[in-house]
Formats: structure tokens, C-alpha cells, sequence
């Protein structure tokens, strides 16, 4: 068999080419075409980079189910239930699944978080 010489053509065979996907050995699988775009939060409140570094969420014990008011970028004003899983004394960290939300966590305002009420059969701690 002849060596073909560096960037010539290949020998015609009478059938096309085959070609190669874009994206070989990936699917498109699993994306949604009818997510919701994602939306900035408004009132976002971030702590310093110094603060927020040095902050873990708390144990799940002291994770405090609470209403959040987001002010989404296009839909505007909504309280939301979220779980309060940071806080300092200017900043409230929450985790929030909202298909706007990019990830789920953000950083609020204390004045935009309140703890919801227990439920009746919740258990007494202490």
C-alpha cells in the first residue's frame, strides 16, 4: 500500500466523507431547553471577601427554615421559603432551590429574612 503524502487527500472510495459530531463523545442530553432564564437578586447582600472566607455553614442542627424576600431583577418582589445556613450580624446566607438562581445560595439582608413559624408537631429542643 502507497504512503500518502502529508495533506494530501485521501484516496476517493465513492462515498462521502464521514463526519465528525461537533462534539465528540458529548451529549446534549440533560439540558432543558425550557429552563427559566436565570435572574439576578436585587437585594443581594454580600459580606466582605475577609468575612466570607473565614464563615462555614452552620451544622444542621442550627439551620433555621425561614421566608426570604428576593427582589428578582425581571419578576420583582417575592418571599420565598428558604434555610438560613450562615449568618453574621449584617448578613443572612441561604439556601434557596429556585430555578432562577444560578446556584443555590445567596446572601441577604437580616431585614430581609424571617424565621418561619414551628409546625405543631415539631419537637421541643431542650
Amino acid at each position: 500500500m502507497a504512503r500518502r503524502q502529508r495533506g494530501a487527500a485521501p484516496p476517493p472510495t465513492g462515498q462521502p466523507p464521514a463526519r465528525r459530531p461537533l462534539l465528540s463523545g458529548h451529549s446534549t442530553a440533560g439540558f432543558d431547553r425550557e429552563k427559566v432564564p436565570d435572574q439576578d437578586v436585587t437585594n443581594e447582600h454580600w459580606p466582605p471577601p475577609a468575612v466570607a472566607r473565614t464563615l462555614q455553614p452552620f451544622p444542621s442542627d442550627y439551620r433555621i427554615d425561614v421566608d426570604a424576600r428576593l427582589v428578582w431583577e425581571v419578576d420583582g418582589e417575592e418571599w420565598v421559603e428558604a434555610t438560613a445556613i450562615a449568618w453574621t450580624q449584617h448578613h443572612v446566607k441561604l439556601f434557596c432551590q429556585d430555578p432562577r438562581l444560578l446556584v443555590p445560595y445567596v446572601w441577604l439582608a437580616p431585614a430581609d429574612v424571617r424565621r418561619r413559624p414551628l409546625a405543631d408537631d415539631a419537637p421541643a429542643i431542650g
